[in-house]
């Protein structure tokens, strides 16, 4: 702990205020123009699609065809880099919708 009895060990974290989506495109699109947010987006491009995760509320609603759009995430974001790490290696973790990537720093 501190001086201010604050514990130096404990990851920080704020839950963004907007609900976000995750939206999964085939990966030979041209991504649509409401896809945007002011404090979070991402974009991951693997060989067989792109998954968006972006705020919901510019998302038209309704079915889009060839896009599967799961609505209703909150984003959770970690000021600490005290985040847990793998065998002592810094990481980084990117996800779709069905598969989750882990780089570890050399």
């Amino acid at each position: 702990k501190d001086e201010n009895g604050k514990d130096e060990s404990a990851v920080e974290y704020h839950c963004l205020p907007e609900k976000y989506a995750l939206c999964e495109f085939p990966s030979e699109v041209v991504l649509p123009d409401w896809i945007g947010g002011s404090e979070f987006i991402s974009i991951t491009q693997t060989a067989d699609r792109i998954s968006v995760i972006c705020e919901e509320d510019p998302i038209p609603s309704g079915d889009i065809e060839d896009i599967k759009i799961v609505r209703g995430w909150y984003c959770i974001r970690s000021y600490s880099d005290k985040w847990p790490r793998i065998g002592g290696t810094k990481n980084l973790v990117v996800s779709t919708g069905d598969s989750v990537y882990i780089l570890l720093q050399a």
